[in-house]
């Protein structure tokens, strides 16, 4: 416990590490806003224009509501297309958004959501029906494909959405990329000089002759565990909270299928359990950089050296990453929003796993195989030490 508060303090909590996580997350908060206006996100909840009608319809969807709604649609739509009408400037208090015309854009879009999730269940049926179609197809000629489909008929079973709401902020979260690019480069800032200027300061020698290393070896990756997982739940909260600001954040607990990019999404689970998932698919991605980053730094005496070949190294995974199929690469996790458009298989010996389960477990496989290979070449000489000093007590 004291190697690892004394790594805690040597590579993290330093101003220089602090300053530039600090503004990278106010780089991010503007990238909130950019993103917002890059992918034509209305932003009438934020401007106040559906406010006053979207509290008025929004949770449970009921037959009361849906004639509600229609019947006002129909009178707004007939006052802005009567002949007499002229569009005032003065906001009225009769209507919701202040004026006749805007309440009849925006009961238009209620009225769009609450046809999304109450037809939702016919796109299902027609998908089970296509699934069954290829079961019939494909039996007794291609048993992968036969047990994809089966697969794909489970995972869109008694599906349904009962409630109108936002969604917009989870949304916008789960395509937003920056906050990763932003936990990869604190993780290569803070720990690509770890071993490097302790072979530098010639601190490995001392480690060696007390024993050490594999403490210390530990100790620096816990710190490098303990960083992610701290450094991914900011980001987080930060995302969220910052698309929620515009948005707000409720119905946590509706399915992850509510939103609308989202319509066939492979799991059945709600969008808090979503966003746990991706913080944790962010958290092996971030694990994964920093595994390598150690490995480089293991290899270096020179700190600049180190830093220059880990960006080298990053940036090449990255650029290949084009070239590999997105299922077998830790950085598809960069955007989670692949995982919950469409249900995408992996054959592993000749049995469909979902991607989103089948990439964290092969991330995982990887980082324990950089970590072995780590360990070989940063404590070599514990073996070597330890051997001779059990040879000088036996003489």
């Amino acid at each position: 416990m004291k190697l690892f508060k004394y790594e805690l303090k040597k590579n993290i909590l330093r101003l220089p590490v602090l300053l530039l996580f600090a503004a990278l997350i106010l780089v991010s908060l503007y990238k909130h806003n950019e993103t917002v206006q890059l992918y034509g996100t209305q932003d009438y909840l934020a401007d106040g224009l559906m406010r006053n009608i979207y509290q008025a319809y929004k949770g449970e969807i009921t037959d009361e509501k849906i004639q509600r709604i229609a019947a006002y649609r129909n009178e707004m739509s007939a006052i802005v297309s009567s002949s007499d009408f002229d569009y005032p400037t003065t906001p009225d208090d009769r209507y919701y958004t202040g004026f006749a015309f805007g309440d009849n854009g925006s009961s238009e879009k209620v009225i769009e959501e609450m046809k999304y999730a109450i037809e939702y269940i016919n796109n299902i049926i027609v998908l089970r029906e296509k699934t069954q179609t290829a079961i019939a197809f494909y039996e007794g000629k291609n048993d992968y494909k036969v047990r994809e489909a089966q697969q794909i008929e489970r995972l869109y079973g008694n599906r349904h959405i009962d409630v109108y709401g936002n969604y917009d902020t989870y949304a916008l979260y789960f395509d937003y990329e920056f906050s990763t690019f932003i936990s990869m480069i604190m993780v290569l800032f803070v720990f690509a000089p770890s071993f490097s200027k302790q072979k530098a300061i010639s601190d490995d020698k001392i480690i060696c002759a007390c024993g050490k290393v594999k403490s210390v070896f530990f100790a620096k990756h816990l710190c490098m565990y303990a960083f992610c997982a701290a450094i991914t739940v900011i980001m987080t909260f930060t995302d969220i909270l910052s698309f929620g600001c515009r948005y707000g954040i409720e119905f946590l607990e509706q399915p992850i299928y509510a939103i609308h990019s989202f319509t066939y999404a492979p799991l059945d689970i709600s969008i808090f359990t979503a966003i746990l998932i991706t913080a944790f698919m962010r958290f092996l991605l971030t694990v994964f950089i920093g595994e390598i980053v150690l490995l480089i730094s293991s290899t270096q005496k020179n700190i600049g050296i180190s830093y220059a070949l880990s960006f080298c190294a990053i940036g090449a995974l990255i650029y290949l990453h084009g070239s590999v199929p997105s299922q077998f690469s830790p950085f598809s996790m960069i955007c989670m929003s692949n995982f919950f458009t469409d249900a995408e298989f992996v054959n592993v010996l000749g049995f469909p796993v979902l991607n989103i389960i089948f990439l964290p477990i092969l991330t995982i496989l990887l980082c324990v195989t950089v970590n072995i290979i780590c360990f070989a070449v940063a404590c070599p000489q514990r073996a070597i030490r330890l051997t001779g000093k059990a040879r000088s007590n036996a003489i």
